[in-house]
């Protein structure tokens, strides 16, 4: 997602589902909030008490808006969990040679 301008609350459309669905992926690393996070393309009452819980949860203001400093931070998390889950998952092993070698 790259940013453009700040989303506030009644704001509709793709960057909003975009918004929603970075959040929903953060969420499930970090849990920086219990709400239910759903990617209506509408950024009503539930979006932004979700943008305040992951601004306080990160220490940025709580605005409630998704403006620069909050989609920076998402944006940096989001690359930083990518990174982890590449680390956590194991290099492919080659078959061994005598797999294919079965008399049977």
């Amino acid at each position: 997602m790259q940013f453009t301008k700040s989303i506030f609350m009644y704001a509709r459309g793709e960057e909003v589902v975009s918004m929603q669905d970075l959040l929903s992926s953060l969420n499930e690393e970090y849990n920086f909030t219990n709400r239910k996070i759903e990617s209506t393309g509408y950024f009503g009452f539930d979006t932004v008490h979700i943008v305040r819980d992951f601004q306080n949860f990160f220490g940025l203001p709580p605005s409630g808006a998704f403006d620069y400093q909050t989609w920076y931070t998402a944006e940096t998390k989001y690359g930083d969990m990518i990174r982890n889950l590449q680390k956590q998952s194991p290099p492919s092993k080659p078959e061994p040679k005598w797999a294919n070698q079965r008399k049977w």
